[in-house]
Order: C-alpha cells, then sequence, then structure tokens
C-alpha cells in the first residue's frame, strides 16, 4: 500500500489504535485538517485498501469510523508497516523525503543532473524545490561529497569511491524499511540488483558468517552492510575503485573484521560467485565491518578491538564525564551505582570513536530505527545526552550523527529511573478495637506493597497508645471505629482505604504525606506563563530569549552557541506536540527558570515543524537529583499532554498540585 501524504499514515494510525469508533471530527482535530479533506482521505485510503485487501474503514452512521478487518495476515503487515512508517515520518514530510531521495538518488546516478529537469520530474516548480536540492547539498556534504555546477551542463558530484558508496547505500533506504517511494528511480534502484532475491540470499549469507564470529554488527548495519556488497559488482565492473591510506589499510588488516571479510567476499560460495573483490575491496568491507559493530563490553567484542582504541576510549569517556560536572543532573555520574553503567556508556562511545577513527561521525542519516523516540524519553536525558555528545565532539572535532546519539539518551532515561523521588521515610504507629491479629495483618498488607517508603511499623494495643513516645512516629494508623483517638500526631483511619482499591486509598492517605515537595515548590515559584507571545521566527525569538535569561553578553554569546550546538545534535522540537522546548545551563543563567510562552501565531523549525509553545527551562546543578527528577517529570506532563497546557494557563497553582500527586502515585502504586 502507497502513502501518499503524512494524514493518510496518521487517519491509519489513530485508527489502529482507537478501542471505539472514531469520529471524523477527532480524526479533523488528530491530522490538524478540516472535516472535508478527512472525508475525503478516508476515500482515498478505502480505494488502496481495497487493493491491499487487508482492511477498510467503515462509517457507521452517527458513531463514527472503524477499522474492519477482511484478511488476518495482510491486517497485520499494514499495521506493522504503518507503525514503522509513523516512526520514520514522525518529524517529517513524506513528500519532503521522498523528493530528497529522489534529487539525491539523481545526483549519484548521473553525470551531469539539470535543477529543470528535476523540477520538470517532480511536477513542481525551481524555486519550489530550492529547500530539498539544498538539503540534498548538504547531505552529500556530510559525506565528503561536493556538489558543483558547471554552466550548461548542470550538477555533478565529486569525491571519493567509499564515500559515494556509503552515500548511495543510505539513500537506498526505502528497502530497509520496505516502504515504497513516491518518486521511484527504477534505474537506481538497479544498480545494487534487478531481483530483490539477490539481496535477501547476501544478506542471509552475510549474517551466517557474522554469527559464527566473535563479533556483533547492528541489524540496521546488516542491512547496509549486503547493500554494500550488491552494489559492489555495479561499481567494480564500471572499474570504481576505493581509496584508503596505508596506514588506515595495515590497522584495519590487523583486526578480526578483516578476516570476516575474507570469509565473507572470497569464502563464501555465494557471495564470492555473485562479486570478484580484490584485496582493496576485502579491506574496504572490513572498515565497513568496523564501523557497523554493535558492542557490548560486558559481553562481546570487546576482545576482539584492538586495545589500544579500547584504552583510548575509556580515557575519552572519564574526561567528558569530568567535564560536565556544572549541568543539572550532573550528579547522577557521582553515584556509586552510576559506576554499573560506565562500561555501557563506553559500549557506546565505541561505536562513534570507530567510526571516527576509521569513517566519519558527521554522515547524515535517512533511516536509524529510532525515529520519535524523543516521544518517549525525558526531557533530562535527552539534555544530558545532548551535553555529553556536544563535548564528544569538541574533542574528536568532527559533528557526531546518527542513532548513537538516542542510545545514549535512552540509557540515560532507563538511569533516572533508578533514581527515587524524595521522600522521608515513615515511622508509623498501628492500633485498632479488633485486636492484635487484624492490626499485625493490616501491617503486612501495607508492607508487602509499600514497604521501602516505610522505616518501621510498629503494632500496639489500644490502651498501650497511652504510653508511647509519640516523638518516635509520624503518624497514627487506626481501626476508626470510636470517636476518641485524640492523638498529638497526625492520625488515619483505615477503615475506607481498605475497600475497594486498598492500593490507591492507602496511598492517598498515608504513603504521599511523606513525598517532599521540593519539585512542585520549584514549578510554583518559577513558573510563569506568557500569553500571546509574538513570534517573527524561531531563530530570532530564540537569540532573544539568551539575551533575556543570560547573566552578561559574554554568557549570552556562549548561551546561545550551546543551544544551537545542542539542537543541532537532538532537536528541541516536540513536533507531534507542537512544542520547542529550550533547556538553558545554569552556569549561563544562575537562576532557576520554568517558563512557557504561548504564541500568537505558529512559529516553525527549520525543518517546517509547526511549533505553538515554546518552554524555557534552567535547574540549579546543586539541587537534588531526586527533585530534579521529579520537575523532569513533571515537564513531561507539561509536554506530552497537550491540555494540561491550557490548564496550567487557567489554573496554574491546582494544575500543578494534580500532576504533582499524578507522578508520584504512579511511580507508588504496585503494578497491578
Amino acid at each position: 500500500m502507497q502513502f501518499e501524504k503524512n494524514r493518510h499514515l496518521n487517519i491509519l494510525f489513530y485508527l489502529l489504535n482507537a478501542e471505539r469508533p472514531v469520529t471524523s471530527a477527532e480524526l479533523a482535530d488528530y491530522c490538524m485538517a478540516s472535516l472535508r479533506t478527512i472525508k475525503s482521505d478516508v476515500v482515498y485510503l478505502n480505494k488502496e485498501l481495497g487493493q491491499d485487501g487487508s482492511a477498510r474503514i467503515a462509517s457507521r452512521k452517527a458513531v463514527g469510523y472503524v477499522l474492519e478487518v477482511i484478511d488476518e495476515e495482510k491486517f497485520a503487515e499494514l499495521k506493522n508497516t504503518v507503525t514503522i512508517l509513523k516512526d520514520v515520518f514522525h518529524n517529517s514530510s513524506m513528500e519532503l523525503v521522498n523528493r530528497r531521495l529522489y534529487i539525491v538518488q539523481k545526483l549519484l546516478m548521473e553525470d551531469y543532473v539539470k535543477v529543470e529537469d528535476i523540477a520538470r520530474q517532480l511536477y513542481v516548480s525551481k524555486s519550489t524545490i530550492s529547500k530539498e536540492l539544498s538539503w540534498s547539498v548538504r547531505f552529500l556534504k556530510s559525506f565528503d561529497i561536493e556538489v558543483v555546477s558547471t554552466p550548461k551542463m548542470g550538477l555533478i558530484i565529486q569525491g571519493r569511491e567509499q564515500d559515494i558508496r556509503s552515500a548511495m547505500v543510505e539513500v537506498h533506504a526505502s528497502q530497509y524499511h520496505d516502504f515504497q517511494q513516491l518518486y521511484p528511480l527504477q534505474e537506481f534502484n538497479d544498480l545494487f540488483y534487478q531481483d530483490r532475491q539477490v539481496y535477501e540470499d547476501i544478506r542471509h549469507h552475510l549474517l551466517a558468517i557474522i554469527r559464527s564470529s566473535k563479533i556483533t554488527i547492528t541489524d540496521l548495519a546488516s542491512k547496509e552492510v549486503a547493500t554494500h556488497i550488491c552494489l559492489l559488482k555495479n561499481r567494480i565492473e564500471n572499474h570504481k575503485t576505493v581509496q584508503l591510506e596505508e596506514r588506515i589499510q595495515q590497522e584495519i588488516r590487523n583486526t578480526t573484521d578483516y578476516q570476516i571479510a575474507k570469509q565473507i567476499l572470497w569464502e563464501d560460495a555465494y557471495i564470492s560467485s555473485y562479486v570478484k573483490a580484490d584485496e582493496m575491496e576485502v579491506v574496504e568491507l572490513a572498515r565497513k565491518l568496523l564501523i557497523s559493530r554493535d558492542i557490548d563490553m560486558r559481553a562481546n567484542g570487546y576482545e576482539t578491538l584492538p586495545l589500544h582504541i579500547v584504552l583510548e576510549n575509556s580515557e575519552i569517556f572519564h574526561k567528558i564525564i569530568s567535564d560536565n560536572a556544572n549541568y543539572a543532573g550532573a550528579s547522577l555520574f557521582d553515584m556509586e551505582f552510576f559506576k554499573f553503567y560506565e562500561t555501557d556508556f563506553e559500549s557506546l562511545q565505541m561505536r562513534i570513536y570507530l567510526q571516527h577513527l576509521f569513517d566519519q561521525t558527521k554522515r547524515m542519516k535517512i533511516v536509524t530505527y529510532v525515529e520519535g523516540r524523543e516521544n518517549y524519553l525525558s526531557p533530562l536525558s535527552m539534555e544530558m545526552a545532548r551535553i555529553m555528545i556536544l563535548r564528544l565532539q569538541e574533542m574528536l572535532g568532527n559533528k557526531i550523527q546518527g542513532d548513537v546519539i538516542i542510545s545514549y539518551a535512552c540509557l540515560l532515561d532507563y538511569m533516572l529511573k533508578k533514581i527515587d523521588f524524595p521522600f522521608k521515610r515513615l515511622r508509623i504507629a498501628v492500633t485498632s478495637t479488633e485486636g492484635l491479629v487484624n492490626s499485625q495483618y493490616l501491617r503486612q498488607n501495607i508492607l508487602a506493597s509499600f514497604q521501602k517508603y516505610i522505616e518501621y511499623m510498629d503494632v500496639f494495643n489500644l490502651y498501650e497508645m497511652r504510653r508511647i513516645n509519640f516523638d518516635n512516629y509520624d503518624y497514627v494508623l487506626h481501626s476508626g471505629f470510636i470517636l476518641y483517638y485524640n492523638y498529638p500526631i497526625p492520625s488515619v483511619s483505615y477503615q475506607h482505604i481498605i475497600r475497594e482499591n486498598s492500593y490507591l486509598g492507602i496511598f492517598e492517605e498515608l504513603i504521599s504525606k511523606g513525598f517532599k515537595k521540593d519539585a512542585l515548590q520549584f514549578c510554583r515559584k518559577n513558573m510563569h506563563i506568557f500569553h500571546k507571545e509574538k513570534v517573527r521566527s524561531l531563530e530570532s525569538f530564540t537569540e532573544s530569549l539568551s539575551f533575556k535569561y543570560a547573566i552578561d553578553d559574554e554568557a549570552q554569546e556562549k548561551l546561545i552557541q550551546k543551544i544551537n550546538a545542542c539542537n543541532r545534535i537532538i532537536s528541541y522540537t516536540y513536533a507531534a506536540q507542537g512544542v520547542f522546548l529550550l533547556s538553558m545551563p545554569y552556569s549561563f543563567v544562575e537562576r532557576n527558570v520554568l517558563d512557557i510562552y504561548a504564541l500568537e501565531q505558529s512559529a516553525y523549525d527549520e525543518d517546517g515543524n509547526e511549533i505553538n509553545t515554546i518552554i524555557v527551562i534552567s535547574i540549579d546543578n546543586m539541587t537534588d537529583l531526586g527533585t530534579v527528577r521529579l520537575i523532569d517529570s513533571m515537564l513531561k506532563e507539561i509536554i506530552f499532554i497537550p491540555e494540561n497546557i491550557g490548564r496550567l494557563r487557567r489554573d496554574k497553582e491546582g494544575t500543578l498540585e494534580q500532576m504533582h500527586q499524578k507522578i508520584i502515585r504512579d511511580s507508588a502504586l504496585p503494578a497491578i
């Protein structure tokens, strides 16, 4: 099935995940389109689905649209495709990406390309494709390929053979996710193979050899390497040869990857009959394997790497950690349990370092498998990943791009979830009119689910309560049957908390009292909401904000540089929510900030994403890490639940209180 617009994808995605019929108004709101457009799209999708044979969109009068399954197997394939493409195009226009693919493929395939010919073939004007052409030039530049304009002839590329091959493999991206391009260029596809089965067979043989070896490569890399081997035949037949420095060649020949490359190209019967590769091509394939490594230094891959590379990588990592001590959340690296994760970070960094040594870290990616992941990760983990990668960029002297960046954020997000929210463990005295046996069972029931929040819990007969030292307790938990409970500390009746939902009742009446409210106070004190803010451009507004918050001119200049650099590593845009989150290092601001700017008219980032809200955050790096994590969680509630911004504008105090309560409740209640 072919999707022409993001809207088509969004409609099916919404219907696939709906648990009830969906109205056209709901679809229009989700897709930010008119009712008329939605109805027209449904007609188009039903036509496509009819040819696909997987399902149909049925309209039920006065109820809404539902997706009816026709073929279970085909429907499962449809659901998988929609889910994947939703991620691939979550932050980009489907038409835009397809135009870019077409332009780059043309430039890589043909000797000379005229802009007017591309415009005509894409049925657009020259001015319309100017931005896509500019992006294409920037994309090729990241592969060290220059696009040169020749008078009367058109555009031609210049670069090393290995870089041209890498770019060609990357823009053959549609096969990695099995989606159909809107503007297919069959001549480009034919450079790789005429029969897709050839690729499948080569990948099968490649993986068989990799599995029996001591190395591991990523799943996406296995597809890219197989695609590289498919392309190799055409490039060799056309006398295109790679050129590697003698030093690099020698280093590669001393690796395990070189021995595996010989197995693949020379010893595997199927692959060696497909392509006749010489020694230099073996070295080049070994280089591809090296930069494709999926390294877990706890389990495998460690012993196959040159020792000097392992030591250099480790030294760089520890330098980065020591350099980033002044950022919010950096105290995470000082915690004892962080030592457990050091090896994991070194494993992630090793992938980047191998690319630095044997290739380039600046290569732009079309597909990474992590598209859209930022919509699931905490803002703090994203910012910490930005800062770590920024420092690594400075040390390596080059831009870093690719899926490893989000892998950093994923690991940081996982680590942050191990940090408890600030909590004073409770000391509880239990008493009741039912006697010790019932009190003991109540105690056991509460401790079974909430022991981590309780320092101790002592059981007393009712008459013993007259002589206990109340300074040793925070609460009295009692049966509530009689009226003369009168103690000098707060008391809670457990009769109504052990009925329908005992966990929720125990939490709300007792456990929630122990959570500190520092994060809530941070938001109350430092949150300011600005209405109908006029923004000429996102770039100029960002710069004006740096002037507003920086402590002086020097700090302002460094701040805007830091913001721009970090935004290029991981965009501050949350496209699905229309939010631009701007994180400002405290050292440049020297005050806590949580400001929300509701824009009068939408602004747009450099990828064309619509922005309706800008949030500015700065947290003192001396803030307790548990409090920082709770502030981070509240920020997630604001960003990922769009209606919360409107609620904050109407009732800031009440909304913050509800968000705080929800976050700690979700963290404390046992999974049922």
